[in-house]
């Protein structure tokens, strides 16, 4: 498919149909990676968009905002308990299928697959995509199949080295910023020291490096 119209378009803005939600560690860190990821190989002889085009893939249709929109709801939703249930199903299925990069990226298509499956009595009958996507959980949007299409291609590349960098980065990320949550709540509720307290212990544990006493001195 020719790309050329999008010399022509700014970089999307790739916010999700929700944002991250303000206490929920995980859809923050997959967002905020999410971002740099579609920046990190900006250069002056490509579109803004051509990071965004390299991971759809062989997507059949044209990127635009509602694209960027559907990829960064999915993505967003990695760092849910729920997206994390895909992503150790999706680990587990590539492990026991892997010989080569395509098998695994075929496997995180295939836990997708019974992931989004519609079920009676889950998510309200809704499809997990359809769930995601809604502004007002009471009402689901109607999707298109060029929106399945879109986490199609992206979970492929989930399953690519890029896309398992990515997946290690996060998950690396969501548990570093999780030991500092439950840090603060330590001193917060379980010492009931005051905010300026936490703030000062937070900031020296951030800075502290341990010493080498390995070494004679």
């Amino acid at each position: 498919m020719d790309h050329d119209y999008l010399w022509d378009l700014d970089r999307f803005a790739h916010k999700p149909a929700n944002p991250p939600r303000k206490d929920h560690i995980g859809e923050h860190v997959f967002y905020e990676n999410w971002l740099r990821v579609l920046k990190s190989d900006d250069r002056m002889d490509d579109h803004a968009n051509q990071k965004f085009l390299e991971i759809m893939g062989c997507y059949g249709h044209r990127l635009d905002e509602r694209v960027a929109t559907v990829a960064a709801t999915f993505v967003t939703w990695l760092g849910t308990n729920v997206g994390g249930a895909y992503r150790s199903d999706a680990k587990n299925l590539a492990e026991l299928l892997t010989r080569t990069a395509h098998d695994r990226s075929e496997a995180y298509l295939w836990a997708w697959t019974s992931t989004n499956l519609r079920r009676t009595g889950t998510s309200y009958g809704r499809r997990q995509l359809e769930s995601s996507m809604a502004v007002d959980p009471r009402h689901a949007e109607l999707l298109t199949s060029q929106d399945y299409e879109v986490i199609d291609h992206l979970v492929l590349w989930l399953g690519s080295d890029d896309g398992q960098a990515f997946l290690n980065t996060c998950e690396m990320e969501m548990k570093h910023r999780q030991h500092g949550a439950d840090f603060r709540n330590y001193l917060e509720k379980s010492l009931g020291l005051q905010s300026h307290q936490v703030a000062h212990i937070m900031e020296m544990a951030k800075n502290y490096r341990p010493t080498d006493t390995s070494k004679p001195t």
